[in-house]
């Protein structure tokens, strides 16, 4: 299944025993979808490769509006700073190389702002990986 492709395209990145982090929801949010996807894809990710998961390593300050709709500035601006590392893991992070995951990407700002959360407070490799690709046409 999906996990199965997931497993293909990290293998190919020929990341040396990465940790997997899933891109976080806000908490108010999870409460009312019951479930993270990106959570959810990185579990069975997990599951096929033996990788560890830290489901919450990352954390959202705050929630943010769904971005459909929104241009690319509008989204850098919504997100940045949204994110921040659990500080309770840190020291899992450290010296890691980190795979961040997400189902779906769009212009590579969540992306963008994981990355930058993590370069402030830890020393690690930061790779991504997406399921999807949303490319909007002009």
């Amino acid at each position: 299944g999906v996990s199965r492709w997931v497993a293909l395209k990290l293998e190919n990145m020929q990341i040396e025993d990465p940790i997997i982090l899933p891109v976080p929801l806000h908490w108010g949010r999870m409460l009312k979808r019951k479930y993270n996807q990106a959570e959810v894809l990185g579990t069975a990710l997990s599951d096929r490769t033996g990788y560890p998961i830290l489901a919450n390593g990352l954390m959202r300050k705050h929630a943010t509006k769904p971005m459909e709709h929104h241009t690319i500035q509008e989204r850098k601006e919504q997100l940045e700073g949204v994110f921040k590392v659990n500080p309770a893991h840190e020291s899992a992070l450290t010296h890691r190389n980190v795979l961040i995951l997400d189902d779906v990407m769009t212009t590579g700002t969540t992306f963008e702002e994981c990355a930058k959360a993590l370069s402030g407070k830890v020393d690690c490799q930061i790779h991504v990986l997406a399921l999807a690709r949303v490319c909007k046409s002009a």
